[in-house]
C-alpha cells in the first residue's frame, strides 16, 4: 500500500493539541483518500481518530473525500501542496524534499511552486546539493504534465 505521509511528524504538543480537539469536536477536516483507500491528506487525524476509538471515546463517523483518477505522481504532488500550507515546514525539511523531488525527476520550478521556495533560492540550493554530491547531474526531468523530457534542449538548461 502506497504511503502519501510526505510531511514530518506532528510535535508532541501540535499532536496532543490535535488529539484534544478531535475528542472534543471529532475530525472537522474531511480525511482525503485515492480510490483505492489510500490517505492523500488525513495521516494524523486517522491515526488519533482509531487512537481514540481505542480508548472508548465514542466519535461521529470519519468525514471523507475520494479523489479519482489521479496518477501516483499527481497524488504526491498533491498531498505536498495541501500539506505544505497547513504547516510552517523548516528550511532543513524543505531542502531535504528539494533534494528527493530532484532525484525523483521534478523540474525545479515545481518543486519551487510546490514547497514555497524562491527560485532564485532553490536554484543556489541545487547547485548546492550537487556540488555536495547529494545530486547527480541530471539528464532529464519530469514536467507538471507527468511526461519526461531531456534537462537541457539544444544546449540550454530547461530548469
Amino acid at each position: 500500500m502506497p504511503t502519501y505521509q510526505v510531511m514530518p511528524p506532528l510535535s508532541t504538543d501540535d499532536y496532543e493539541a490535535l488529539k484534544a480537539d478531535i475528542a472534543a469536536n471529532g475530525v472537522r477536516v474531511s480525511v482525503e483518500f485515492d480510490e483505492n483507500n489510500n490517505i492523500l491528506d488525513g495521516h494524523n487525524r486517522v491515526a488519533i481518530y482509531k487512537e481514540l476509538q481505542s480508548e472508548g471515546v465514542a466519535l461521529p463517523p470519519l468525514p471523507r473525500v475520494v479523489k479519482i483518477g489521479m496518477s501516483e505522481e499527481q497524488k504526491t504532488e498533491y498531498a505536498l501542496v495541501v500539506n505544505s500550507v497547513r504547516r510552517q515546514l523548516s528550511k532543513e525539511w524543505k531542502k531535504q524534499k528539494a533534494i528527493d523531488l530532484r532525484k525523483a525527476g521534478w523540474t525545479q520550478e515545481r518543486i519551487g511552486r510546490i514547497l514555497g521556495v524562491p527560485q532564485q533560492t532553490l536554484s543556489r540550493w541545487l547547485i548546492e546539493f550537487t556540488k555536495m554530491g547529494k545530486l547527480p547531474e541530471e539528464s532529464s526531468i519530469i514536467g507538471a504534465d507527468g511526461k519526461q523530457y531531456p534537462e537541457r534542449v539544444n544546449g540550454k538548461k530547461l530548469s
